[in-house]
């Protein structure tokens, strides 16, 4: 499994804001890629306030944890792109 792992399944049963485990997937899936909230909550059929509002939740704290990741990988493969465009021109 990858580090976007989404909050355990036994916490979200208490939740009904919408992210399921599947849903954090995705959403952590496609901000690691493209680095914006926006499209990824977009991509997953959510808004980017209820990503944002989940992630301050106690019960979203592996959510946010794993949001960090994606953002830090996002950064690592715009530097990788960034120094091969360097290196090749």
């Amino acid at each position: 499994m990858s580090s976007h792992t989404p909050a355990p399944q036994r916490q979200l049963r208490h939740q009904h804001n919408g992210w399921t485990q599947e849903r954090q997937r995705r959403f952590l899936e496609h901000l690691a890629l493209h680095g914006s909230v926006s499209a990824a909550a977009r991509w997953v059929g959510m808004t980017r306030q209820s990503a944002y509002l989940f992630r301050r939740q106690p019960h979203g704290s592996a959510f946010a944890a794993a949001w960090d990741a994606a953002l830090a990988d996002t950064g690592q493969v715009f530097e990788d792109m960034a120094l091969d465009r360097l290196l090749e021109g």
